[in-house]
């Protein structure tokens, strides 16, 4: 296809649930059943784990793993890493079939049209790994220097959000692999160069397919199909070297909606780790007499708590009982526990 008629074949869309219904409308008007059909293979999949994991919970049960349990884990393991790569491509594939009006089948897209791309596309993936490895280890160490609860989450939150913004920015690198044959750090780049300027309308189409899709549970191809559109758009109007077009009110909403929840989940966390410096929940500094929470373990060192010294002695393996907090450190010293 030549780059005057890329330009013009596409007009930009902003709205992000019109975006991504693009790509899954024109997958499912050229290619139907290679894009139904896609979701078997992770059906057969997910039927196997779920074998696996009654078999094993029977063998369990009876005190008794047998080795070819574990072979068959490993080996369900390598099968369902080569059906997901292979599905993920597929789709890719389907899409970019779909965009040139060209018919193919699942079995086409799958293995003869990923299988160029498939060690490429392991490499993307690694890539996103090592980013979040990366935020992780960075986080850890910003972390391990504070001492306040609240401080250390949100610190993470910003950690988090910061690996995410560049994933986002990488998040066209498939898309480039399959439609431009280009190779791992190429694609990458490229990504990042087009998805500049466009970062909120990237977000708003990576919810707003995971929407449409149900989170990929419902269709594999629209859980990408978003970012298919946004490629093929992108890369149009910057060939023709148009105007950056106008940002759809819809990215805005879907990125507050996503924000807020990420917020009170923050929020939540939060408080939660602060509640947790007390691990054993001591209420004692409470003016009411009945406030005082009875603390036991057992010779396991498992830990409880009781609301009242008549229940802690009803427990059968209620060992020791301690009505403060410092004399459950004192015992637990004598322990030499930390």
């Amino acid at each position: 296809m030549d780059q005057g008629n890329e330009a013009t074949q596409h007009k930009y869309t902003s709205n992000p649930f019109a975006a991504a219904a693009v790509g899954l409308g024109k997958a499912l008007t050229v290619n139907p059943i290679a894009t139904l059909m896609l979701f078997v293979p992770l059906l057969v999949i997910v039927a196997a784990w779920y074998a696996l994991f009654t078999v094993f919970y029977l063998v369990t049960a009876a005190n008794y793993t047998p080795v070819w349990m574990t072979i068959g884990s490993v080996a369900l393991a390598v099968a369902t890493l080569f059906v997901v790569v292979r599905a993920s491509l597929g789709a890719i594939f389907v899409l970019k079939a779909s965009y040139e009006q060209n018919t193919t089948t699942t079995r086409q897209a799958m293995l003869k049209g990923a299988s160029p791309y498939v060690w490429r596309y392991l490499g993307i993936i690694i890539a996103f790994f090592l980013l979040f490895v990366v935020a992780g280890i960075l986080g850890g160490l910003i972390s391990g220097a504070l001492d306040d609860a609240s401080a250390v989450v949100i610190v993470a939150a910003v950690v988090i959000l910061a690996a995410c913004a560049v994933a986002v920015r990488w998040s066209l690198a498939p898309f480039v692999l399959v439609n431009e044959n280009a190779g791992v750090r190429a694609s990458l780049k490229r990504s990042f160069t087009m998805t500049k300027g466009h970062f909120i309308e990237m977000v708003g189409v990576i919810i707003a397919q995971s929407v449409i899709s149900g989170n990929g549970l419902l269709s594999i191809v629209g859980s990408v199909s978003g970012l298919d559109t946004r490629y093929h758009e992108i890369k149009a109007y910057q060939t023709a070297k148009s105007a950056k077009p106008a940002v759809n009110w819809m990215n805005w909403f879907l990125i507050g909606l996503f924000a807020l929840g990420f917020a009170a989940y923050i929020w939540v966390f939060s408080l939660a780790a602060d509640t947790s410096n007390d691990p054993f929940n001591f209420s004692s500094n409470s003016s009411s007499s009945s406030s005082t929470t009875y603390c036991y373990f057992d010779d396991s060192f498992d830990y409880s708590c009781a609301d009242n010294e008549s229940a802690c002695k009803a427990i059968a393996d209620c060992k020791s009982m301690l009505d403060s907090r410092e004399s459950f450190d004192s015992l637990l010293d004598s322990y030499n526990v930390d």
